[in-house]
């Protein structure tokens, strides 16, 4: 259940393949609730009910002892009333990992490909994008820390500071240095005492002024989650409010077959 009527769910089973790599197929469905359609006269037609899906297949393999690749494709279809798209796509990732120092780095690179299918003709570029991520671990405390950097395609993010609602203050267009900066960064914190429990919260700055209205409260911009495991199952929740009006809960399930 995401904001207003909207249901996203997904689904993925992984494998290894051999002794150095790993495979995973996975399903995802965002579904937009149901909307009225009109005719030019602004008369209600009906109503229809949008939705994306992705199907998407994932290998990956053990370069060294440190490092590792994989590549995921993807096929997305977009049914939206009377039109229809899709696209093939292609991730590529390499991680790496230093377990003397509980350290990781990743560099991604998402959605190269097209449209093999257009709406009404009209072709779009698909969104791609580059991403770099951290984790450190605290030696000795069952602390770790991340920080993401996404939207690297492009420098600047700028975004309209609405000032708190009272008609007083007038629109602002915000595009400094280290307003641009905070937008492309999301920083997290994790706390795992053992390997079946963890509980964790980030802070992504860009939901937060993309929320810039007075209606947004002191919560926006965070999330936190949590998550047990117990012998074969594991079951994780995450809650976020990025709006006053809109309370986002997110729920995984995982079980090793």
């Amino acid at each position: 259940r995401y904001i207003g009527s909207s249901n996203f769910a997904g689904v993925k089973y992984g494998h290894s393949a051999g002794t150095h790599g790993a495979w995973a197929a996975s399903m995802q469905y965002f579904g937009y609730g149901e909307m009225k359609s009109t005719d030019v006269t602004g008369s209600v037609t009906g109503t229809f009910s949008p939705k994306d899906i992705c199907f998407s297949g994932t290998y990956s393999h053990d370069i060294t002892t440190a490092l590792r690749g994989g590549v995921t494709l993807k096929g997305v279809y977009s049914d939206y009333e009377a039109y229809s798209a899709f696209a093939l796509a292609v991730d590529l990732g390499l991680n790496y990992y230093d377990g003397d120092n509980d350290m990781s780095l990743s560099l991604v690179v998402t959605n190269l490909g097209g449209q093999l299918k257009r709406f009404n003709e009209v072709y779009e570029r698909l969104p791609v994008d580059v991403r770099i991520g951290w984790s450190q671990g605290l030696h000795g405390l069952p602390f770790r820390l991340s920080v993401t950097a996404w939207n690297l395609t492009r420098w600047h993010l700028p975004y309209y500071d609405t000032g708190d609602g009272t008609g007083h203050d007038s629109v602002k267009l915000k595009d400094s240095f280290m307003s641009n900066l905070l937008r492309h960064l999301v920083f997290a914190g994790e706390y795992e005492p053992n390997e079946n429990f963890y509980i964790g919260i980030g802070y992504n700055y860009k939901t937060r002024t993309d929320m810039n209205t007075y209606s947004r409260n002191f919560f926006s911009g965070f999330s936190i989650g949590s998550g047990i495991r117990v012998r074969q199952f594991g079951i994780g929740a995450a809650l976020a409010q990025p709006h006053v009006g809109a309370m986002t809960f997110m729920f995984n399930l995982a079980m090793r077959l």
